[in-house]
């Protein structure tokens, strides 16, 4: 019955014990949890705000500019190219024009303990610059206000660096700066304990920082581009994003009206000329009748005079036509462009093929120039232009050797018929032919001056009828700002995660590699040897803990354990007991002095033999000089009563190993180890032998012969498992080894599992001894981390 009630008693304690740890396993996953939602909420809260900010830009197809509203339509019109438009959109001259439209020149900061804040419109104080001095850019000038109307001044940047006070309002003039400092003192008691600091920025550097930030993407259907861009301060980011799409736009409106005012200016030149040359017809008409007092021209003479001077006003035209021809030669050898070119219908030609090619060479500048934003020299696109461009000049230049050719015929025609009509004409008084040649002249040259005029009116009405080709469908607004960092969902998720996964990958990894033996379950599942006790942690500097600390749970654990040992050995009147382990520091020494020590003070006369001859350690728990023992008996150097010393303890006797010999296990091999045994049996009524680890030498196997049971230690979270083998090989070869059982020593045993160190003892010892039953319970009194260590069996 009573085994029965100890299994089911060693049953509980299992599940107790797999049970609290689960619960200490959980609180670790709980632990991570906590620590990666709370760094996750420092991150979300000391992070610098990013937020995305956008508009929207229509791009149309290109609306016809003053000179093509004077020529007709396009043949040659194309659309626009997105991506130069892309590419105007992000390069410097556009960026420099919108900085330089802003007042972005200053920028303000407040310096926090972990982040800074910067300000743009709210500012507590206005750095006012002197416009006419340079002055150092990107360096950081410290501010903090004294009072109303005090601040003092600090650079640490330069050398010698400056500090100085201040009033508001007042002059600071260096080698560097030259400004002043005003308080708006609305925002002075918000921020009156916080330190400042502004720097002046380089436009030019300024400029291509944001050049840096705008993205501007197509939309998937469309000729829609949206343009965006990061910044910490979303009104900052709005201004510059709405700024750029207005001065963007504005440079196509300018670049449109810059051609329908060169026609004008062109215009106003021909009419300057052309009403002089009027103003001096008139005034000779006028005294050529007042000298010759004519006023009226015969009758007959009207049919010729009329035709001759129709065919004067056609040779004039066709002497503008020759001058603007030469105009054109000109032009197309000097220009390398067609953005101010003269319409060909300015001056009345009319002629198809021309317009088409001045037209053609006009959208293949223009083209060219768009090119030129995003493309390089030497790029395929440029090259194909340039080919279409010389190709395209070639047909004009030839285009207009035929019109000389063709208008060099109709003006040799002209002139022969003006001759004849000048030779009829020769019968008329001579004073009536002058007349009428001051007349023609008049007429000729007002015609050409109501044409001019007429063509202004419509270069001016084109030029006042130009619009933009582009338009914002949607300007930056912070209704529609994004944040961009920091997520604070997706941290606090992954924070989530991390912490779910962390205490996971670690219980696994650890596991996985976790070599040490634990606990008495790996005992029972790696090997058949009989546990015959475990022993607590020691958290005491002596080793006789048994003496010293009769009423502790470890004394307690080792009494149990000669309990257990008296079971295994009842036939055995003499007992001889080895004790070894796998490595050193697994307290093979100290369970062999406390084995001895609690068998001693049960009445039986004890013998704890050093037998440890590569390292002794006995001597120095009993204060024992090592100069003698059992190597210098062995060798014949000493009696067997000069090495064997008395304890404190009643009833214990040590022999300590001596001095280290050169060759221990020929020594153990000795027949006088033999009969050193022998002779000591007869003396003593237990021997307990410490000896050497059996991994490292084989002395513990060569006194197996002597032994009437050995003990195997092994160190909780210490020894490796694989120490197993060696231990199951050495049980079944039970004739050389004897009655071999195991100890588990330096075991750590949490306060909530209810029980002390002496449960389960394989060989029928009892249970039950709860915690505050043994003496140290009452004086041992765990810090923190010895307790979260101890939780979480670290």
């Amino acid at each position: 019955m009573a085994e029965i009630q100890k299994k089911n008693n060693s049953e509980l304690l299992d599940v107790k014990k797999i049970f609290f740890k689960s619960i200490s396993k959980w609180y670790l996953f709980l632990l991570s949890i906590s620590l990666s939602i709370f760094v996750s909420y420092l991150i979300n809260k000391y992070t610098v705000p990013i937020y995305e900010i956008s508009l929207d830009i229509l791009i149309e197809d290109k609306k016809e500019n003053a000179l093509i509203n004077l020529l007709g339509k396009n043949p040659f019109q194309e659309k626009k190219d997105i991506s130069n438009e892309i590419a105007i959109l992000k390069s410097y001259d556009l960026a420099k024009e919108t900085i330089d439209s802003l007042d972005f020149e200053i920028t303000y900061v407040a310096a926090g303990r972990i982040k800074n804040s910067s300000f743009y419109k709210n500012s507590p104080f206005t750095v006012n610059l002197d416009s006419i001095f340079k002055q150092k850019t990107s360096l950081k000038i410290n501010i903090r206000f004294l009072s109303e109307e005090k601040y003092l001044l600090k650079i640490d940047d330069i050398k010698p660096s400056i500090e100085k006070i201040l009033n508001f309002g007042e002059q600071y003039k260096s080698d560097l700066f030259n400004f002043n400092i005003t308080l708006n003192e609305k925002f002075f008691s918000e921020q009156k304990d916080k330190k400042f600091y502004f720097f002046i920025n380089s436009i030019d550097e300024l400029s291509k920082f944001y050049k840096s930030r705008i993205e501007v993407e197509k939309a998937s259907s469309g000729s829609i581009l949206k343009l965006s861009m990061q910044g910490e301060i979303i009104d900052k980011s709005i201004d510059y994003l709405n700024k750029l799409s207005e001065v963007y736009i504005n440079k196509g409106l300018r670049d449109k009206n810059q051609n329908a005012l060169n026609i004008i200016k062109f215009i106003d030149k021909r009419l300057e000329n052309i009403l002089d040359s009027l103003q001096n017809t008139e005034n000779e008409l006028n005294n050529f009748r007042e000298d010759e007092k004519i006023f009226n021209i015969e009758a007959e003479n009207s049919a010729i005079f009329e035709e001759l001077k129709n065919l004067k006003s056609k040779k004039l035209d066709i002497n503008i036509k020759f001058q603007y021809i030469d105009y054109l030669k000109n032009y197309i050898e000097s220009k390398s462009s067609f953005k101010d070119i003269m319409a060909p219908s300015v001056v009345g030609i009319n002629d198809i093929l021309l317009d088409a090619l001045i037209k053609k060479l006009i959208d293949l500048y223009e083209k060219k120039e768009r090119v030129s934003y995003s493309a390089k020299e030497n790029s395929p696109n440029l090259l194909i232009i340039n080919q279409n461009i010389e190709q395209t000049r070639k047909s004009f230049i030839e285009n207009i050797k035929n019109i000389i050719v063709t208008t060099n015929i109709l003006l040799r025609n002209i002139e022969g018929r003006i001759k004849f009509l000048e030779e009829k004409s020769q019968s008329l008084p001579i004073t009536e032919r002058k007349l009428s040649k001051i007349q023609r002249r008049l007429n000729s040259n007002d015609k050409i001056y109501n044409v001019l005029l007429e063509k202004r009116v419509e270069a001016k009405i084109a030029f006042a009828s130009n619009t933009a080709d582009n338009k914002i469908l949607n300007t930056a607004k912070s209704e529609e700002t994004v944040l961009i960092s920091p997520k604070i969902k997706k941290n606090y998720i992954n924070a989530l995660l991390i912490g779910i996964v962390l205490p996971f990958a670690f219980i696994l990894l650890r596991e996985f590699f976790n070599n040490n033996i634990e606990d008495k379950k790996d005992l029972e599942d790696n090997t058949d040897l009989p546990i015959l006790g475990y022993v607590g942690h020691n958290d005491l500097k002596s080793a006789l803990i048994t003496f010293e600390k009769k009423k502790s749970s470890i004394a307690e654990s080792f009494r149990a354990i000669r309990t257990n040992l008296q079971y295994m050995l009842i036939n055995k009147d003499k007992k001889v007991i080895s004790i070894t382990s796998t490595t050193s520091g697994e307290g093979k020494t100290f369970c062999a002095i406390n084995i001895a020590s609690i068998i001693a003070m049960s009445d039986k006369k004890t013998l704890l033999i050093g037998l440890d001859l590569r390292r002794p350690k006995i001597h120095f728990e009993f204060g024992l000089e090592n100069k003698i023992g059992l190597t210098t008996y062995l060798i014949g150097k000493n009696k067997l009563n000069e090495i064997i010393f008395p304890s404190k303890i009643k009833n214990l006797f040590i022999a300590v190993s001596g001095p280290i010999p050169p060759n221990p296990a020929e020594l153990i091999e000795t027949d006088k180890m033999k009969n050193f045994i022998e002779i000591v049996k007869k003396q003593f009524d237990t021997i307990i032998i410490d000896t050497p680890p059996i991994a490292l030498v084989t002395d513990a196997l060569l006194i197996a012969d002597f032994t009437d049971a050995n003990i195997y230690v092994i160190r909780q979270n210490y020894s490796k498992k694989d120490v197993f083998k060696l231990m199951n090989e050495m049980y079944k070869n039970k004739k050389n080894v004897k009655n071999l059982s195991v100890l588990l020593n330096d075991v750590v045993v949490p306060s909530y599992y209810g029980y002390g160190y002496g449960y389960g003892y394989g060989y029928g010892y009892g249970y039950g001894y709860g915690y505050g039953y043994y003496e140290e319970d009452s004086e041992k009194k765990n810090n923190f981390y010895q307790k979260i260590k101890n939780f979480f069996n670290l």
